[in-house]
């Protein structure tokens, strides 16, 4: 609302564009046209509002593109307060009354493993990065990277060990062609995987669930990958029927039900319980089953842009021998490379905390890799009308979070307790969460 005013009044820096962030501004527009033709138009609204916050935040990510070490600071500091909860929840130690069922798998603050590996998936690159080129000992970076991947493990999240296994490739190909390592990159990436592997055995010889979870990956034909495919099959032919629009924005849960029968011809036992179900638990067919081809066009055009300007500044920075600027950005392509793979086996765009994180490295990333000369300044009229549109959605997402209120669970645990032991006993568990 805040930048959009300014830009409605013509004060400040006016709005520019540029090549990378084209296609997100059609994305975004598109997102918007198609709630209209959803059969829950209002409902698709508010989840439309949540994927256009989260393409904005490419252009907060624009503005702070020469800021990149404070960026990947707080994005890495955050994730790791977040880590040391979540070893705190597997040890069996966590005051706060969560609802729900994860035994002692890690969670952190993002209320279910899959949301919190995800998450982790994109920012333990990143703070890998930072610990091979930090200076001196390193002990701050050693610890962030140590936590997060003890995070990552304990969250018992197979998709993203899988989606790891890519963000390491993707890293190791970027170390292979980026020449030759200096002496404390080597040493601290040896470290690295020494530290990593006997908390894997650790993990493994000490937690039964670990153990099942890890062997499991095999498990092609097992109950969750079963459930996995039978989700992507509904969201196939969902997809099918309306292949170039989709059914609009956040609509995939409104037409499952019609194919929730396919599991029948899976010998799904478990496909009853899955009668609603809000996610494909794959992104690509998540985007064309509500977006169609145009929105998913729009989409991974937005991601080889980001790819092609990446790609370029990298091989500048190996040239001129700038390594902590050329590990900044190997970390940031792994991060996003992982939760590319991620996407194939669950939601991370979906979920607004990481969403949000990733379109801001993108449009960091961006920012440094174009010229400003290759950006576009919107003439007035249009810079004013970009800037009304900018206070309409804000505004909307705060008039639609703010109706959400009286109907969220916590409140309504306070109301409960209130109502039946006294508010004193309300009063100490909303303290409490």
């Amino acid at each position: 609302v805040w930048t959009g005013w300014g830009w409605a009044r013509g004060t400040g820096r006016p709005p520019r564009l540029s090549p990378a962030g084209l296609p997100w501004v059609l994305f975004a527009a598109w997102a918007l046209v198609a709630t209209t033709w959803s059969v829950n138009p209002a409902d698709s609204l508010r989840r439309t509002l949540e994927l256009v916050g989260a393409v904005l935040a490419f252009w907060l990510g624009r503005t702070c593109a020469r800021q990149g070490v404070k960026l990947r600071t707080l994005a890495v500091g955050a994730a790791a307060l977040c880590s040391v909860y979540g070893v705190l929840q597997f040890l069996g130690i966590d005051p706060l009354p969560w609802s729900t069922r994860f035994g002692a798998r890690a969670f952190g603050t993002l209320a279910n493993p899959d949301y919190y590996a995800g998450h982790l998936t994109l920012v333990l690159p990143l703070a890998l990065a930072a610990f091979v080129v930090a200076r001196g000992g390193g002990a701050l970076a050693a610890g962030e990277t140590a936590v997060l991947a003890a995070g990552f493990l304990l969250s018992q999240v197979r998709g993203a060990w899988l989606a790891a296994g890519t963000a390491a490739a993707w890293m190791a190909w970027c170390i292979i062609r980026g020449g030759p390592l200096r002496p404390q990159e080597r040493s601290r990436l040896a470290r690295s995987g020494a530290v990593a592997a006997a908390m894997l055995a650790l993990a493994f010889a000490f937690s039964a669930d670990f153990r099942g979870r890890l062997t499991s990956l095999v498990a092609v034909r097992g109950y969750d990958a079963t459930g996995r495919r039978f989700l992507w099959t509904v969201a196939e032919h969902i997809w099918r029927e309306r292949p170039l629009a989709g059914f609009g924005t956040g609509s995939f849960k409104f037409q499952f039900p019609r194919h929730q029968a396919v599991g029948l011809t899976m010998g799904l036992p478990q496909f009853r319980s899955y009668n609603y179900s809000e996610h494909a638990h794959n992104e690509v067919l998540q985007f064309g089953a509500e977006l169609g081809a145009v929105g998913l066009f729009l989409f991974a055009w937005g991601i080889l842009a980001w790819w092609w300007s990446w790609r370029a500044r990298v091989r500048a920075l190996a040239t001129l021998g700038a390594r902590r600027a050329w590990w900044e950005e190997v970390g940031l392509g792994a991060g996003i490379a992982g939760v590319g793979a991620y996407t194939m086996v669950n939601f991370p765009f979906q979920i607004v905390p990481t969403a949000a994180l990733i379109w801001i490295l993108l449009g960091a990333s961006s920012g440094r890799g174009e010229a400003e000369d290759r950006e576009w300044t919107l003439p007035g009229p249009l810079a004013r009308l970009a800037g009304g549109a900018l206070v309409a959605l804000g505004l909307a997402g705060a008039i639609l979070a703010a109706r959400d209120f009286p109907g969220n669970a916590c409140f309504k645990n306070l109301r409960g307790l209130g109502e039946q032991g006294g508010w004193h006993n309300a009063v100490g568990w909303g303290l409490r969460a």
